[in-house]
């Protein structure tokens, strides 16, 4: 049996750390569901699962429920199931209530009762469906363990924590569950990347929705044995496939030099396509010199017109001008311009070459930085 294991579309996402661009991404989940839809017809599924988060909030437009719906609709006639999770619980007058659900095909399922249901011949689905945003009580409690008779593939369908994630317990789960109750595959959903444990496994968001989430993007094609004997079973096959387009990247870079610009933008350039780019840059750039300054100015312009989205924040200590009329900080300037010198690789005086001994480049780049935290502090004696 096959089966296409997906979670976390988060349909509708607010995503209001992306500001103007947050339509754009919203308009890309869609288009993932369009792709896994597409995925599923390719791989000759005789499921899917969905487990859990896949609208983000049960405020969704109805344009964008019966956009989705008509998506689920070309899946015919594959099964599909798909589960109530905790952005989009079983609450009164919620998402799922909504009158659009009555016109779905025969082949579509919502999971909104925790009891075994033959989503398949020869194959018995346990729910998990959850009815409120907060719990610490374990949705797959309720799973009844296998008895010695029964030879039929068992999955279950969840959402929650498992309590090997080490995360915040809302909804957590037993990490042991599928095989305390003699479940095949516990498909589970609310961890926002890929994480695959034994039989328990899950698929993450299938794309991407924060800076922080690690394998997001994808969707999990899980092979199941039909041995007749469960115990002569062996493990579920579990593939990666993607179907997410954006990038989220987060960088935090310590600039000090053009070298260091340079490396950034080489960086910048691995992360694939920037129309497709959501970037996060968080820079420490102090002590810069003009000309590392406009590479680095240069640099956040280009990204500005390139990438779908930026946001570029700069700790700013050190980057302003020094002069002579600075209220006493013309003596840290001169300081400044010859540890500058040493850095760039010119020769120190004799007497300074004295002094220094043999203290290298990076000594000298931490020399030159503390002497701008000390200027930024103003404590500088006058004159």
């Amino acid at each position: 049996m096959r089966l296409l294991h997906t979670a976390d579309w988060q349909l509708g996402l607010r995503a209001a750390q992306v500001g103007e661009r947050a339509a754009e991404g919203r308009a890309e989940r869609l288009r993932a569901l369009e792709r896994t839809v597409a995925l599923a017809h390719r791989l000759e599924v005789d499921l899917v699962l969905a487990a859990g988060d896949l609208f983000d909030h049960h405020e969704v437009s109805e344009s964008l429920l019966r956009e989705a719906l008509g998506l689920l609709e070309r899946l015919a006639p594959i099964r599909v199931a798909l589960l109530p999770g905790n952005h989009d619980p079983l609450v009164e007058g919620g998402v799922w209530s909504r009158r659009a659900w009555r016109d779905v095909g025969s082949h579509i399922a919502v999971l909104d009762r925790a009891e075994e249901i033959e989503i398949l011949p020869g194959v018995a689905l346990y729910p998990c469906p959850l009815r409120q945003k907060r719990s610490v009580q374990d949705p797959t409690a309720w799973i009844p363990v296998r008895r010695k008779d029964d030879r039929r593939l068992r999955l279950g369908v969840a959402h929650g924590a498992l309590d090997s994630l080490q995360v915040e317990s809302n909804f957590p789960i037993a990490r042991d569950r599928a095989e305390l109750c003699g479940l095949d595959y516990l498909a589970l959903g609310d961890w926002h990347g890929v994480l695959i444990q034994d039989r328990s496994c899950y698929p993450g968001t299938f794309e991407q929705s924060a800076f922080d989430e690690r394998l997001p993007g994808y969707v999990l094609l899980v092979e199941l044995d039909q041995e007749s004997d469960p115990k002569r079973r062996q493990p579920p096959r579990v593939e990666q496939h993607r179907v997410g387009r954006l990038r989220w990247q987060q960088l935090e870079v310590e600039v000090r030099d053009l070298t260091d610009v340079e490396r950034l933008r080489a960086e910048i350039s691995t992360l694939g396509s920037p129309a497709d780019l959501l970037l996060r840059v968080w820079l420490r750039a102090e002590g810069l010199d003009e000309t590392a300054r406009r590479a680095l100015d240069r640099l956040e312009e280009e990204l500005e017109r390139s990438v779908l989205f930026l946001e570029w924040r700069v700790d700013q200590l050190g980057l302003q001008a020094w002069s002579p009329e600075d209220g006493g900080l013309g003596v840290l300037a001169d300081v400044d311009r010859t540890l500058a010198s040493l850095v760039a690789g010119e020769k120190p005086s004799p007497e300074l070459e004295a002094l220094l001994g043999d203290a290298d480049v990076e000594l000298l780049r931490e020399a030159r930085l503390s002497l701008r935290r000390l200027a930024a502090r103003r404590e500088v004696p006058a004159g």
